[in-house]
């Protein structure tokens, strides 16, 4: 019987090593899981909440304006431009739409973003503007990370109806 060579020797060894690595490497990823740091893919929408104070009976919609740019009405709105149109004068802030939540409360979702200084209109349903107010938005995550972002309120703003 003829001894092992020194090389098929080392070579035996060479895979024994490799095979040790991979397992090993195989098994910190089994028990680490994900990176931590990396973003699951999603997405959220952001919510400001209007209370109305006054004589309701004639408001129809309740939207947020960053200058020119509105919310749209009460529902999200189709991105066919066939079935919807904003009016002349607005851009309609993509995403955001406004939801009535009881007789004196109104919801608006901004989509993912977060703006700071806004308009809240109450109009009429012939688009009459029946009250608006200026203000500042503080907004709180009430979900997600501070590394990845996600859910933010704000609110609730009071915009007073006149009598």
């Amino acid at each position: 019987m003829t001894q092992p060579s020194s090389l098929t020797a080392y070579r035996r060894a060479g895979y024994v090593c490799i095979a040790v690595i991979a397992v090993l490497g195989i098994s910190r990823c089994a028990t680490m899981g994900p990176d931590p740091r990396v973003c699951p893919a999603i997405g959220w929408i952001n919510t400001v909440e209007i209370n109305l104070v006054g004589p309701v009976g004639d408001v129809d919609l309740v939207r947020l304006c960053i200058d020119t740019i509105c919310t749209a009405g009460a529902e999200f709105p189709s991105t066919d431009t066939s079935t919807f149109s904003p009016s002349p004068e607005q851009t309609v802030i993509e995403g955001g739409y406004s939801t009535q939540v009881d007789d004196t409360t109104w919801s608006i979702a901004v989509d993912m973003s977060t703006p700071d200084d806004v308009t809240v209109q109450a109009l009429s349903t012939g688009g009459v503007v029946l009250a608006e107010t200026r203000t500042s938005l503080e907004w709180t995550r009430v979900g997600g990370s501070a590394e990845c972002g996600g859910r933010g309120v704000t609110g609730p703003v009071e915009l007073v109806i006149p009598g």
